[in-house]
């Protein structure tokens, strides 16, 4: 099959964030068939262009047999309108580069969010060549804002990005989601829609390679801090507002009598500034801010550390990508979260679940783990890393993927 995936945050092992459709797509290139990944250049987290450009404002490029399309999207600084206008022009030019394209007609297009313009630009490419279009929903827009409390229910924003899901679920011939509770919010809003239970998963080929890495300062940061004898307690990822990482600073203000207890968070996004200077004010030396690090080296950052950090706001959609990064390592997890039926760690007895928002109950868990003896760490670990082996491995999730995108493509051939 030729297959066309547009997600704007698309990224490959070089460059920090989620590598989902990358490790799909190589998977599949390696079953035999033809992966393009329609992606911003324009990075996220960094909020930095990673490509150079001349005239056109996108670039053809391989890795690993993957194709990409990296398109130059607009740039922002912070989640204001610049923000929106960077979402419109990928969706827009990825839409545009697509349809010039018809000499590599695809067999199956997949548009994937956290934003909904990119499916819906998925779902017109798709439309344009008579192929299956798959609707892949990573968060849904407008509900899990509406859960946040950032919009309002029948606010006009709310109610414009509920018409644009409408419009692409009724365009999409299956749906994908990476969450149970996702695939219960199709089945009772849309009735007749197929959806198709495929949640993120972790290339355990990167964790069970032994990778050194040099010259990095985060990471360096880290063996420092662990040949000093820290207990290393850390969280990856964007360092967002719904992320709530506000609460691991006063997290640390508890646990500051323990010196051998290290926070770590390690990640860029628009609340650095803020968590930066609330550090600051309460001359806490038992957290530290770092720079992010290639996904290709995050096996190596995980396996230094002791304990990790698995918190978030009011999100209960999506699949939680660090979480099965998490647990490849092999490492016990402190989770934090509203999405109960998203996290396995108490059922599989590898780290501790607190009630979300307990900041007495998240404090005694980490000091739990630190009073542990290495041992029980590592069979919390190890039984983390089994799980994700075997329900979580690419190659497992890639099994029913694949076996979806072939049955539609043969009914779209009838």
């Amino acid at each position: 099959m030729r297959i066309w995936m547009f997600n704007h945050y698309a990224v490959t092992p070089d460059l920090p964030g989620g590598t989902r459709h990358f490790d799909f797509a190589k998977e599949l290139v390696k079953r035999g068939h033809e992966v393009t990944i329609f992606a911003s250049s324009f990075h996220y987290s960094l909020l930095k262009e990673t490509e150079t450009y001349s005239v056109r404002k996108f670039k053809f490029k391989t890795y690993d047999g993957v194709n990409f399309v990296w398109i130059k999207s607009f740039p922002y600084r912070k989640n204001n309108w610049r923000r929106v206008f960077n979402m419109l022009s990928y969706s827009y030019l990825s839409w545009k580069v697509a349809k010039s394209l018809h000499k590599k007609k695809p067999d199956v297009v997949l548009g994937s969010t956290v934003h909904p313009f990119a499916a819906l630009a998925a779902s017109i490419v798709a439309k344009r060549y008579k192929v299956p279009f798959v609707f892949e929903i990573r968060d849904l827009w407008p509900q899990t804002l509406i859960d946040m409390g950032v919009w309002r229910k029948n606010s006009l924003t709310s109610l414009l990005f509920r018409k644009v899901e409408e419009k692409t679920v009724k365009a999409c011939q299956a749906i994908v989601v990476l969450s149970p509770m996702t695939k219960n919010y199709i089945k009772e809003n849309y009735k007749g829609k197929k959806a198709y239970y495929i949640p993120n998963g972790v290339d355990l080929r990167r964790f069970d390679i032994d990778m050194r890495v040099y010259g990095n300062p985060t990471i360096d940061f880290l063996s420092q801090r662990k040949r000093e004898g820290k207990f290393l307690v850390a969280f990856t990822g964007a360092l967002v507002k719904s992320n709530n990482l506000e609460q691991l600073v006063e997290i640390a203000n508890r646990l500051r009598e323990i010196p051998d207890i290290q926070l770590v968070l390690i990640g860029r996004g628009q609340e650095r500034k803020s968590l930066v200077s609330q550090i600051k004010k309460g001359d806490l030396k038992n957290i530290k801010i770092l720079d992010p690090v290639r996904k290709a080296e995050v096996p190596h950052l995980l396996k230094i550390v002791d304990a990790l950090l698995l918190v978030q706001g009011k999100v209960f959609w999506g699949s939680m990508n660090k979480l099965f990064d998490y647990l490849s390592a092999g490492k016990p997890v402190v989770a934090s979260v509203y999405a109960d039926h998203n996290n396995p760690i108490e059922r599989i007895n590898a780290g501790i679940t607190v009630p979300p928002g307990d900041l007495e109950a998240l404090s005694l868990a980490i000091f739990k783990l630190y009073n542990m003896s290495k041992r029980e760490r590592e069979e919390m670990g190890m039984r983390g890393k089994e799980y994700v082996r075997r329900y979580h491995s690419i190659p497992v999730l890639v099994d029913k993927f694949e076996g979806m995108l072939c049955d539609l493509v043969r009914q779209g051939r009838l």
